[in-house]
């Protein structure tokens, strides 16, 4: 299920098009049972976006801007009062499209859910540096955003996903603190953003 949302920066619109916006936020809003907005909240856009117009279609008389400073921060003001509606919009709509589409604001765009990363064909574990440590290594892979390496000396254990596990953004980490002469059986996966995490086959190295 999608988590819909409303975009919450408006930063992007150009100057022509903030009071019209504004407007339309209003509308929607005013007598939005959707939605209980602290009071004084539409009455304070209106207030800032009547400023802002006044502003902005203020020109002197050989129609050049004098006033642009004036109008950026009245500008900037409009701005912050629909970023705050807008977050206040996500937070009381629960996701629902329906609600939030009534209030006006256009509905942020939802990324493709992540496709799951395939198991690392191969991982290489050697003894460590020192006493009770051991290297564990995969290829690199520049769609995983971390590497995971799961590591237990449990032979009963067959899910890498519950043996002790350490995460690294590098595609090797050195693990430290085991027992000298017992038998650890290790994995690795890719990560990314995907519930659904492809494990390599367990591969077994005597701590030094």
């Amino acid at each position: 299920m999608k988590n819909y949302k409303v975009l919450i920066s408006y930063f992007y619109l150009k100057d022509a098009e903030v009071s019209p916006f504004a407007n339309h936020i209003l509308s929607n809003l005013t007598g939005n049972t959707n939605f209980t907005l602290a009071e004084g909240m539409l009455t304070n856009l209106a207030t800032a976006d009547a400023t802002y117009l006044d502003l902005y279609n203020t020109l002197s008389p050989n129609g050049t801007r004098t006033n642009t400073t004036a109008k950026n921060n009245a500008r900037a003001e409009v701005l912050d009062l629909l970023r705050q509606l807008a977050s206040m919009v996500n937070l009381q709509a629960y996701g629902d499209k329906d609600k939030l589409q009534s209030s006006g604001f256009p509905l942020a765009k939802t990324p493709e859910p992540s496709k799951p990363l395939n198991a690392p064909e191969f991982v290489s574990v050697q003894v460590g540096k020192a006493k009770g440590s051991i290297l564990v290594q995969v290829t690199n892979l520049k769609q995983a955003d971390f590497y995971v390496f799961a590591y237990t000396d449990d032979s009963t254990i067959t899910d890498p996903a519950k043996m002790q596990q350490v995460s690294s953004k590098q595609t090797s980490v050195e693990i430290t603190g085991l027992t000298s002469g017992v038998t650890y059986y290790v994995s690795a996966a890719y990560r990314n953003a995907s519930d659904k995490v492809y494990y390599a086959p367990i591969t077994s190295i005597v701590a030094p």
